[in-house]
């Protein structure tokens, strides 16, 4: 008969010799201060590094944690109170702590009824017309004053003056598709820019103040106006405009103008692989400023359409002037803007025929660039820029269907020839590059514009450049500064000029 062997015994025993050789440890420890070779603590043994520990945490009884070894490679950061200083404009709001309040509140302009801004209840009444959309009643004011100073001397001609613009615009909401909008421009008629007292000869005070509204309009959208009345099963989602509202096309180059008119469009049209076509019907009965002597009517078709990251233009127009019929022209546009990531390229090319008495049959071809760029390591604190380039030949004929509504007091700062030409009329046969970079400083405050520009006008080379700086300056406040030059053989084509402004928004 064989005997199980039993193999607690064993344990038991080294179990027993554990207890005492514990039990016996801190005489041990104190008769034996000295370390053995077995209890010899190393630089990379735990012993050792609770022996270099500074103490005791005061968050615990756990030490610190050790030196960062990296602390010598990478840059302290700067202290708050600096880092408020200088970010999104924080210390033109209140400078002494640099740190917004709390219960601080951005401007807001006038309203009424419900506030511009408002995160409460929008209070909503029913539609007293029909059964259309519900009112949300909401009335908006707001505006800017400036004053400027010049100094312009072009040619033979000179002029230095100061002068004051105000703008105040007032909108009443009553729906997301119902809006009225008045706008008056009392101290400069027909966007003059402003009146100015001039020092030059003729010296004095250039008037140009009016009482009359110098923009009104309505929009609506015909479902909303007409459902009531009309079968739900039609189509009624047509947006209009009508009054006296800025129009511009393809870019404020074959149009830029208040006209007295209506505009009736169609959009979200589903048609092959087209992301969206936008259909617009146009028509301007009254102050389209063709020429000077006179004012068009115009009608005419605007087709806008996206299609892969590409965004096409085609434009047919007609103006009629009634002082002279002869001068009646037809015109057409075409647009294609391409984005490559930061890259958008547009090459435009325009048309006009008919015209035998104005300034006879004309063409315009343009190739515009842009490309915005963020600077990692902001040199002289730029954070990104935009730079742009815009190729561009005209014909003597080519004149814009109107381009009245360029502020005529600014256009002559311009350094960008196609300013010009849109707002006025191409001089001669002409072609010519403008390029130049906006430069964005303490998130979007301030901003500088190197611009140059090169044309050839009738055989004439003529040389521009120019610079603009904007600075925000406070809550509603801003300054810029523009300063331009000419330089050519013709002396009828030199200009210096320099314009300040200061505006305060409301």
């Amino acid at each position: 008969m064989m005997v199980k062997e039993d193999r607690r015994q064993p344990t038991l025993l080294l179990l027993l010799v554990c207890l005492l050789s514990s039990a016996s440890s801190p005489s041990l420890a104190q008769d034996n201060p000295q370390p053995t070779p077995f209890n010899q603590p190393t630089n990379h043994h735990p012993r050792a590094i609770l022996a270099n520990a500074p103490g005791p945490s005061p968050r615990g009884g756990f030490p610190d944690l050790p030196p960062d070894p990296y602390v010598t490679m990478t840059a302290p950061l700067a202290p708050l109170e600096k880092e408020l200083s200088g970010h999104a404009g924080s210390q033109l709001y209140d400078p002494a702590p640099s740190v917004l309040p709390e219960d601080w509140v951005a401007p807001q302009p006038l309203t009424g009824s419900t506030r511009f801004l408002d995160a409460g209840p929008i209070h909503v009444t029913r539609n007293p017309i029909g059964d259309g959309y519900a009112w949300e009643p909401r009335f908006v004011c707001y505006g800017n004053y400036q004053l400027f100073g010049l100094a312009l001397e072009e040619g033979n001609a000179r002029r230095n003056a100061v002068g004051h613009q105000l703008v105040l615009d007032m909108d009443l909401r009553l729906t997301g598709t119902e809006r009225f909008h008045v706008q008056f421009r009392p101290l400069g008629e027909d966007n003059s820019g402003g009146s100015f007292y001039q020092f030059n000869q003729p010296e004095g005070y250039v008037d140009r103040s009016h009482a009359e509204p110098d923009r009104y309009w309505v929009e609506a959208e015909l479902h909303s106006l007409l459902a009531p009345w009309v079968s739900p099963l039609a189509a009624l989602d047509y947006q209009l405009v009508a009054g006296k509202f800025p129009f511009a096309l393809h870019n404020r180059l074959l149009m830029n103008d208040e006209m007295l008119g209506a505009v009736v469009s169609k959009n979200n049209i589903q048609l092959a692989h087209l992301s969206n076509l936008n259909v617009q019907l146009f028509v301007g009965w009254n102050d389209v400023d063709t020429f000077v002597d006179s004012d068009a009517h115009v009608y005419g078709i605007h087709v806008a359409a996206d299609d892969r990251r590409a965004f096409y233009e085609a434009t047919y127009a007609f103006a009629e002037h009634s002082v002279d019929s002869r001068r009646d022209s037809h015109f057409i546009g075409l647009s294609r803007t391409k984005f490559y990531g930061p890259l958008s390229l547009a090459g435009r090319a325009m048309f006009k025929w008919g015209d035998s008495t104005g300034r006879g049959d004309g063409q315009l071809f343009v190739l515009e660039s842009n490309y915005t760029r963020l600077l990692d390591h902001h040199p002289m604190g730029v954070e990104y820029a935009v730079w742009y380039c815009n190729v561009f030949g005209a014909s003597r004929g080519w004149n814009s269907i109107g381009g009245g509504g360029y502020n005529r007091l600014r256009t002559a700062f311009e350094v960008n020839p196609l300013v010009g030409i849109s707002a006025t009329a191409a001089p001669d046969d002409t072609w010519g590059i403008a390029l130049g970079a906006q430069l964005f400083r303490h998130n979007e405050d301030e901003s500088i514009v190197p611009e140059a520009a090169f044309q050839e006008v009738a055989g004439e080379p003529v040389l521009g450049i120019g610079m603009r700086y904007l600075r925000k300056v406070g809550p509603r406040t801003f300054v810029e500064l523009v300063a331009s030059f000419n330089l050519a053989d013709d002396p009828d084509w030199e200009r210096e000029s320099v314009f300040a402004s200061f505006t305060v928004l409301f």
